[in-house]
């Protein structure tokens, strides 16, 4: 039996109700509402990731999103747990996604496992959801790094192997690891709560392309992108 399990999930969810809506920095919500789900076999911690959310139909009232129809989203996870663990955590299980101002009310109809990527040392990649990459300054504040800022390869690179080598226990190297920018840079400014205390996240969205050996590529995949994964960021599309 392996020490850990690496997989990725479409989660498909069916309104039970036909009214709500979520800010525009939802992803915190849609993730913390993923592990109040998966609470009952243990804690992820950094070890999964959330994509945004794809509607039915959508409508921007008042610089909210309303909904309407069905609604997916794709989970990756590196984990102890097994996908029939996660499965049965999520299958006909209520999902609320919300705030103070509402709440969407889903029920999780369907959970499908992906077929896995086959794993190169050099993979294409778009962003699912944004991309957040730090690095701790002198004063304490976080600077929140774009592709092509200085240490930005090496913080992207520093996530990947310090996520890596505290689940595994190996050691990975990624003194040749490249980003290679394949696209447009959108840059994000997404809202989370923290000790009660809303914070500005910046992140940012590209399709690119990386070099570095296969343990960090499937780290990518399945754990995530950048930092900051657990509160819904860095979910790769492969």
């Amino acid at each position: 039996m392996p020490l850990f399990f690496m997989f990725r999930i479409n989660v498909y969810l069916s309104p039970l109700r036909n009214y709500g809506s979520i800010p525009f920095s939802y992803n915190q919500m849609l993730a913390a509402g993923l592990y109040k789900r998966l609470s009952p076999i243990g804690q992820f911690e950094d070890r999964f990731a959330t994509s945004n959310l794809s509607f039915e139909s959508n409508e921007v009232i008042q610089g909210r999103l309303h909904p309407k129809g069905n609604a997916k989203f794709t989970a990756s996870f590196m984990t102890k747990h097994s996908y029939q663990e996660v499965y049965e955590c999520l299958i006909e299980k209520e999902l609320a996604i919300g705030d103070n101002v509402s709440m969407l009310q889903y029920l999780i109809s369907d959970v499908q496992r992906q077929p896995p990527p086959v794993i190169s040392n050099v993979m294409r990649y778009g962003t699912a959801s944004p991309i957040v990459v730090r690095k701790k300054q002198d004063n304490g504040n976080d600077l929140y790094l774009m592709p092509g800022e200085r240490d930005f390869e090496d913080m992207f690179f520093e996530h990947a192997y310090y996520k890596f080598i505290g689940f595994t226990g190996s050691r990975v190297d990624v003194s040749k690891c490249t980003y290679k920018p394949e696209g447009k840079l959108n840059t994000k400014l997404i809202s989370i709560r923290k000790d009660n205390t809303t914070l500005q996240v910046r992140g940012f969205v590209q399709p690119f392309t990386i070099t570095a050996p296969e343990e960090i590529q499937q780290t990518l995949i399945y754990a995530g992108a950048g930092d900051m994964n657990s509160l819904g960021f860095g979910c790769v599309e492969v």
